[in-house]
């Protein structure tokens, strides 16, 4: 009696259900023992392509950088330029950069010494004594910078004085000889000749102490001596001497 195999698969042989293994594009990552791992060839260990992607960019980042050409010296000038080396180096303040004021340091001494009064008078000026009979007497000590300061105020009152009398001295330097025409001869209005002569002018300014000034301005323009003085009858002649004069015949 032969036995018939049941058709029913509850009454068969039950077949053992295997796992299914997952198909990998990737290349199976092979172990390498750590000792004989060469450090520098690091990034050839790397088991994916994310693992390789991020070393890329890392080596593309590094290659990016200009400091990567720069030499040794180079890079030692920057650092040194920055002070890079020195972790006591900090960056200035603004009172680093304002401009110090120098503080004035009185010369006086504080407090006073006993020998020097705390409060004292200034002596009066002394007048200049004036002698006639000097030959000092009408000196002209004012500088022809002042003069020409004093007259360019007073131009409009000044400059026909000034062509006046520059015109006459300049005719009498150029022909001492040469006699007036008229007797009480009226150089401008205020100024009258008294005398001529070769080596000197007499001029009688109608007392006007600003005429007087302008003809002794003009005076030492010219080298001309030139000094006023009292007559006895109380008349301030002006006069002009020639100057440097050997022999007036000449």
């Amino acid at each position: 009696m032969t036995d018939k195999v049941s058709d029913n698969p509850a009454t068969g042989v039950e077949h053992s259900i295997q796992p299914q293994v997952a198909v990998r594009d990737e290349p199976v990552a092979l172990s390498f023992p750590a000792i004989l791992r060469n450090p520098n060839f690091a990034h050839l260990n790397a088991h994916s392509v994310a693992q390789r992607q991020a070393a890329g960019e890392i080596s593309s980042t590094k290659k990016k950088d200009p400091r990567d050409k720069d030499g040794k010296r180079r890079i030692r000038r920057l650092e040194n330029s920055k002070f890079s080396f020195n972790p006591h180096i900090v960056q200035p303040t603004k009172r680093d950069f304002a401009i110090p004021v120098a503080r004035a340091q009185p010369t006086f001494p504080a407090p006073l010494p006993p020998y020097l009064p705390r409060v004292s008078s200034a002596p009066s000026a002394v007048a200049p004594a004036s002698d006639p009979t000097s030959t000092f007497a009408g000196k002209f000590s004012h500088s022809l910078r002042g003069a020409r300061r004093v007259l360019r105020r007073r131009r409009g009152q000044a400059e026909p004085l000034v062509h006046a009398i520059e015109a006459e001295l300049c005719e009498w330097l150029a022909e001492p000889g040469k006699p007036s025409d008229v007797d009480d001869y009226v150089i401008v209005s205020g100024i009258r000749e008294v005398r001529r002569s070769p080596t000197e002018l007499v001029w009688d300014v109608d007392q006007d102490s600003f005429a007087r000034y302008i003809v002794h301005c003009a005076a030492r323009w010219y080298g001309i001596v030139s000094f006023s003085k009292e007559e006895p009858d109380g008349t301030r002649l002006t006069h002009l001497l020639r100057p440097n004069r050997l022999d007036p015949t000449e």
